[in-house]
């Protein structure tokens, strides 16, 4: 597949991914990772991910910034930089098809046992969730699904919700990105142009959903949401097994 064809395809799905994030608040950023992993071995896929992703995050923290709960960002963000070194650590020491299968398995256990999640996360202290959100993210790429269970419990307004999640999301973004620069190689420029592409339909798609939102059947839209994140996560786990 040509990097014209690459860039067209992430384009749009960055649109669809935007739109989804923007209708049901949760599982466009699993949908992005997911289809990296049908065209990126794990040591771009997680890196890219970020990169495409916290442009959308880093619009909600500024937007929302008079509304960052700074206290509870900071002890997250320290226990952040923790995490990410283990989870750096796990990632150098595993394959590549250990790497796709546990990205598969993530998000069959979002889809079928989040319940599970919040249970272990409302009993966490915010350094160590910030320690273990990261260290996910840095194996798997999804850390949004575990922060958000976590900051679920917090005594936050919404706005407070958004903005204090979208902070936590650019610093643990950021973290990987700046380890799989310097540890794995990375090569960030290299995708300069798909990180432009994806990052203006994003916004296109965010624009679209906000002018529709109230014309889709919610339970329609969940029900297609989970198939495609089934579908797509299988199609990881069977690569990574060999077949």
């Amino acid at each position: 597949m040509s990097e014209l064809e690459i860039i067209v395809i992430f384009s749009l799905i960055s649109f669809i991914t935007s739109f989804i994030t923007s209708v049901a608040s949760v599982g466009g950023g699993m949908i992005m990772l997911a289809t990296l992993g049908q065209f990126f071995s794990p040591n771009a896929l997680i890196p890219l991910h970020a990169v495409i992703q916290i442009s959308n995050n880093l619009s909600r923290a500024f937007l929302f910034r008079k509304y960052i709960a700074f206290s509870l960002l900071k002890r997250v963000v320290v226990g952040s930089v923790i995490g990410s070194l283990f989870g750096v650590l796990f990632f150098s020491l595993v394959s590549e098809d250990v790497i796709l299968g546990l990205i598969g398995a993530f998000i069959l256990w979002m889809l079928f046992f989040k319940t599970s999640l919040k249970a272990i996360t409302n009993k966490l202290s915010d350094l160590f969730c910030g320690a273990l959100s990261a260290g996910v993210g840095m194996v798997v790429g999804a850390n949004g699904p575990v922060v958000s269970t976590f900051l679920a419990a917090k005594d936050l307004q919404s706005k407070e919700l958004i903005a204090t999640h979208g902070a936590i999301m650019v610093c643990q973004h950021l973290l990987k990105i700046i380890a799989f620069i310097t540890l794995f190689k990375f090569a960030l420029l290299d995708f300069l142009t798909l990180i432009i592409c994806t990052t203006l339909t994003g916004f296109v798609g965010a624009w679209v959903a906000k002018k529709i939102l109230d014309k889709i059947p919610q339970n329609i839209f969940d029900k297609g949401l989970k198939l495609i994140l089934f579908l797509l996560a299988l199609t990881m786990i069977i690569r990574a097994l060999g077949f």
